[in-house]
């Protein structure tokens, strides 16, 4: 195996920088299918990968993914603009149903463009938020 700790003891953004093609392109986390492309890219680097290593992958990432996305999209309208999610989902350029489903809605996630765009709009760094690391400030990283 390439990661000399077991997935299950690794924390999402360990897993990522492990398994992703290129670390620097959060962006892949945002993609559907996000977790199977890196349970695939652990069997190819150990195609004697267990089932349970697998799995660990699949939790690790798609509890990650799904809980945390949202609260840092409230936190970024209500607390740091200070806007309705109304008028943030206007400055973004959807539905404010959707946007509201991205906020409430754990197992609802935006394509990777609609990311792109919310952090591009609303001033935030894609990788905080998709990851929560890094300083949220910045519209490039």
């Amino acid at each position: 195996m390439r990661a000399e700790k077991r997935y299950r003891d690794m924390t999402a953004r360990e897993i990522h920088e492990v398994l992703a093609d290129d670390v620097t392109r959060p962006e892949l986390m945002a993609t559907p299918g996000a977790v199977e492309i890196l349970v695939e890219q652990a069997e190819m680097f150990d195609p004697e990968l267990g089932d349970d290593e697998k799995e660990a992958i699949r939790e690790i990432m798609g509890e990650y993914l799904a809980e945390h996305f949202g609260d840092r999209l409230r936190w970024v309208v209500e607390e740091k603009l200070g806007v309705t999610q109304r008028e943030a989902a206007e400055w973004v350029g959807v539905d404010r149903c959707l946007f509201n489903r991205w906020i409430c809605e754990p197992s609802k996630k935006p394509h990777l463009k609609n990311i792109v765009r919310c952090a591009k709009v609303l001033g935030v760094s894609k990788c905080w938020l998709i990851f929560g690391e890094g300083e949220p400030e910045g519209g490039e990283g």
